[in-house]
């Protein structure tokens, strides 16, 4: 097994600049270190050239196939409601944003585009990912889809 990327996580809460997000580092270090998943989304082509016949020149993306989907399921695991609000959410959170890989969390009208470039073809690849992910984790390539909630809402 690699060495992990992630230390030791130390939670401390003292000074002014806590993160409402504590116990993320934990789940972070799950899908990084153990589950490995942006491995799982290498063979990912939705930002490839070859998707288009005649390709668009645009500027260079500060994030990879990898990264865009580990900053959307991370937006998603920390209660991002719209992807709309992930400015105002996420904007300050660089030392999670880093916990996934990326170097900050990317603004809202990039994951925009990045969903936009979808069709049909990457929908099924995204499906490949998902079932090898069962395959390699699950009890069973049979079983059902197990769904676990780990929040709970606090009123």
């Amino acid at each position: 097994m690699p060495e992990p990327h992630i230390k030791d996580i130390i939670i401390e809460f003292d000074g002014d600049d806590l993160t409402k997000y504590g116990l993320f580092p934990l789940l972070a270090r799950f899908l990084m270190d153990y589950l490995l998943l942006p491995n799982y989304f290498k063979d990912l082509t939705v930002k490839k050239k070859r998707n288009r016949k005649r390709p668009i020149k645009r500027r260079r993306s500060k994030f990879n196939i990898s990264q865009m989907c580990m900053g959307i399921i991370t937006a998603i695991l920390l209660g991002a409601e719209r992807f709309r609000r992930i400015n105002d959410v996420l904007s300050t959170e660089t030392k999670i944003a880093e916990l996934v890989g990326l170097p900050e969390f990317f603004d809202q009208s990039t994951v925009h585009r990045f969903l936009n470039r979808f069709n049909k073809w990457h929908i099924k690849q995204l499906e490949i990912v998902n079932n090898k992910l069962i395959h390699d984790f699950g009890e069973s390539p049979r079983q059902d889809v197990l769904v676990l909630d780990i929040d709970i809402p606090i009123p």
